[in-house]
């Protein structure tokens, strides 16, 4: 039966940590590439354009005595958007959007 002397068990021992630290910055490498390199998913930011007339919208938009009601139609969605530096590699839009909207806004004009 042969035995190992310490000094081979050492270095079996370094090998093992130095394998587990390589795979480890391997695995952290990858998911950073990963994260870093997909950039380009965020959606691009909404337009507004008038409602067409003799939609609701638009009659609610026009209403008589200065009142005027907002109500979300299709389509509509509340987001937000935050420009930002991702590890110091560069700018990534963060977006976050929604389309279950409810509610109204009504407000009157002054001037």
């Amino acid at each position: 039966m042969a035995f190992s002397s310490p000094d081979s068990r050492r270095r079996r021992v370094r090998r093992a940590v130095i394998g587990v630290v390589a795979v480890g910055v391997l695995a952290f490498g990858a998911a950073f590439a990963f994260f870093a390199l997909r950039g380009g998913d965020a959606p691009a930011p909404p337009s507004l354009a008038p409602a067409p007339a003799g939609t609701p919208e638009a009659e609610q938009a026009e209403a008589p005595g200065g009142t005027r009601l907002w109500t979300p139609g299709q389509g509509s969605f509340v987001g937000y958007r935050v420009r930002e530096e991702f590890a110091r590699i560069g700018m990534v839009d963060a977006v976050g959007r929604t389309g279950e909207v409810t509610g109204s806004v009504t407000g009157t004009a002054s001037g």
